[in-house]
């Protein structure tokens, strides 16, 4: 049965007749074009010279229906990476790659939230959100309202984006990673269950089997995956450097230890992620507009820690700053990397 229909693309209305039966949310549209570039007819199956769409949205108060055949990429999300990124990127590698990354989709599942969340826009987007509410909080009107949460809030900032950018592209949480039927899923839970012993309690199993999906998706691989796979090496270098941790035997024997290792340094950086997110432990400090410049480029004391046979005295070179650039220099890898591939 055809009834009047108004179908949308880029916010501009076409009022047609149309099959009401195939108006279902992730069907496709075939569009033929006029050379104006202005719709012409619509077609329920591939016609010639036709161009695919996805109904996004139906309202059926009007029968208005949204067609898309992408993800829209907003001038400001433009703007703004441009600007995060133009120290490290030409500006038309940026448009390039996110231009790709629209175009990146499946197109029957372009009304679903969980498409845009799995694309590499939304990993662009948080990400540069992140980096520019961090850049927001140093105008001095809020750095003094802040005062001393202004430096951990920023450090907490970028440090979350390090898991963000080392997150698989398919990542997915350990739930619908059970349940998963892709053929990639399929095979990672059955080389776990290969490993783990057929006589194990059901409880060590389930650790067993969480502790594998966990190497692949959790938030500490993801985090260390950005440092240590994504991150070029002279920034990853920069960043270990900018952590001095002297390490002394307890009173009153005092005697130098050997310095912490970048795998103690590591370690410190997540727990300073995970000790604001879990905790909400964080060591006060202020902004760069009230303290002297020496202060910011110079080393600082962060932090002591007593444990049981020494305690650490935890330095800090530039911070937040080399954490930003770290940020800044791990979204243009990947930006790069997109550019590159559909070149």
């Amino acid at each position: 049965m055809k009834k009047q229909v108004k179908f949308i693309i880029d916010n501009t209305r076409y009022e047609t007749e149309y099959n009401f039966d195939n108006l279902r949310l992730g069907n496709l549209v075939y569009v033929i074009f006029a050379q104006n570039e202005k719709p012409e007819s619509f077609h329920p199956t591939l016609t010639k010279n036709s161009i695919p769409y996805c109904i996004q949205w139906i309202a059926p108060s009007e029968w208005a229906v949204w067609l898309v055949n992408k993800i829209e990429i907003t001038s400001d999300l433009k703007e703004k990476s441009i600007k995060a990124y133009s120290k490290y990127l030409e500006n038309e590698t940026i448009e390039n790659a996110l231009s790709n990354m629209a175009k990146n989709v499946s197109l029957k599942n372009l009304f679903k939230t969980s498409e845009y969340l799995k694309n590499e826009i939304t990993t662009v987007y948080t990400v540069t959100e992140r980096l520019n509410l961090g850049e927001s909080l140093t105008d001095p009107s809020i750095e003094k309202k802040l005062f001393t949460h202004l430096r951990p809030l920023r450090i907490y900032l970028y440090l979350t984006c390090f898991d963000r950018l080392g997150q698989p592209a398919d990542w997915l949480d350990f739930g619908a990673w059970i349940k998963s039927n892709r053929t990639k899923h399929i095979e990672e839970r059955q080389k776990a269950m290969l490993a783990i012993p057929v006589n194990l309690p059901h409880d060590q199993a389930a650790q067993r089997l969480h502790e594998f999906y966990s190497n692949i998706y959790g938030v500490k691989s993801s985090f260390y995956r950005f440092i240590n796979e994504i991150l070029p090496q002279k920034f990853r270098t920069k960043l270990l450097d900018s952590i001095k941790i002297e390490k002394s035997s307890l009173p009153p024997d005092i005697k130098q230890i050997p310095p912490g290792t970048d795998n103690e340094k590591l370690k410190f950086l997540f727990a300073t992620r995970n000790k604001y997110t879990h905790k909400a432990l964080y060591v006060p400090g202020l902004g760069e507009s009230v303290l002297p410049e020496p202060a910011i480029k110079g080393w600082y004391s962060y932090s002591q820690e007593i444990h049981h046979d020494y305690w650490l005295n935890i330095f800090i070179w530039d911070w937040p700053n080399i954490l930003k650039e770290c940020v800044q220099v791990g979204l243009s890898v990947l930006i790069q990397k997109i550019s590159q591939n559909s070149a």
